[in-house]
């Protein structure tokens, strides 16, 4: 896959950079990019990890193809509430209910700010993985969504940053997700000794 970087729907070069070195350090097994825009971040994240499933609302900016390492997935926008927008949630949960990997790095560059993104973790915790890496792209605006889910999710969410990297308006939030359904079973038993000395 190739495709042209569109500036405005698109991260600068400098965090697509970025991105490409945090994915191969991290070599997600299952990764999801939601709000692929003009593809280069699906392109991008799909060269460090194993699977990368990508979720647009615009049948514009679908991936042409799906192969072994991208699957494209079409979610329009419906309304949640006070007018927000978000992906839509029978579309998703149709396809991530079947599959049975657990997602290790989530992507969040969409849908666009205005019809906000705090619906992204509400709905794809129970699909994350323990300790799995979350970022979400403009961190000027988007910083506050992710102080709400620390405050929401208290002790689920953390290592919560802010990485200032391209345009003075974009930099990226980076926290990892403690999932307590998926916690290692070693380590639950080790906790419960604890607790019972």
């Amino acid at each position: 896959m190739k495709y042209t970087r569109d500036p405005i729907m698109s991260p600068s070069q400098k965090v697509l950079d970025w991105l490409i070195d945090t994915v191969k350090s991290c070599h997600p097994h299952l990764a999801v990019d939601l709000g692929t825009g003009a593809g280069t971040s699906a392109e991008t994240i799909s060269r460090g990890s194993n699977l990368t499933i990508t979720i647009e609302n615009d049948k514009k900016f679908l991936l042409p193809e799906n192969t072994e390492k991208v699957i494209s997935i079409y979610a329009p926008l419906r309304p949640i509430d006070k007018g927000r927008l978000w992906y839509d949630k029978f579309v998703l949960s149709s396809f991530f209910k079947g599959l049975a990997k657990e997602i290790d790095f989530l992507w969040i560059d969409g849908p666009m700010r205005r019809y906000g993104r705090e619906e992204a973790l509400i709905f794809f915790k129970e699909y994350l993985k323990d300790g799995a890496r979350v970022f979400l792209h403009d961190a000027q605006t988007e910083f506050r969504v992710a102080q709400e889910w620390q405050r929401q999710y208290q002790g689920q969410v953390i290592d919560l940053k802010v990485i200032r990297i391209g345009r003075e308006d974009e930099g990226v939030v980076s926290f990892k997700f403690k999932n307590k359904k998926f916690l290692n079973p070693c380590f639950a038993e080790q906790v419960s000794i604890i607790n019972n000395m």
